[in-house]
């Protein structure tokens, strides 16, 4: 699976914007077709500081931007508590339940 499939237009925008220099929503979408997904979230954190939330990394508490990776349906208590730096998360679709306290603080 890459890249291209795993996020949506939305969160490319974000990124694009997030960016220190202008990025064109195009090329980036042409860049992405050649990342796997590991590929693709190394290339988040490094170069932009979003982190993907996969029910199994560790997310820096300092992490001012979240994507959910699609596929994840929930959200756990406490997921996200004390995340005080962030700003931006992307929740997909496929989401349908996200916990009581899964941002609090």
């Amino acid at each position: 699976m890459f890249a291209f499939d795993l996020i949506s237009y939305d969160v490319i925008v974000y990124i694009a914007k997030q960016s220190r220099e202008p990025i064109d929503v195009y090329n980036l979408l042409l860049s992405l077709k050649r990342f796997t997904k590991e590929q693709l979230y190394h290339e988040l954190e490094t170069h932009f500081g979003i982190y993907v939330y996969n029910e199994i990394n560790d997310i820096p508490r300092n992490t001012k931007s979240v994507i959910i990776e699609e596929g994840i349906t929930k959200i756990k208590n406490d997921a996200f508590c004390d995340y005080n730096h962030l700003s931006y998360v992307y929740i997909p679709d496929s989401v349908t339940i996200i916990g009581d306290t899964a941002f609090y603080g």
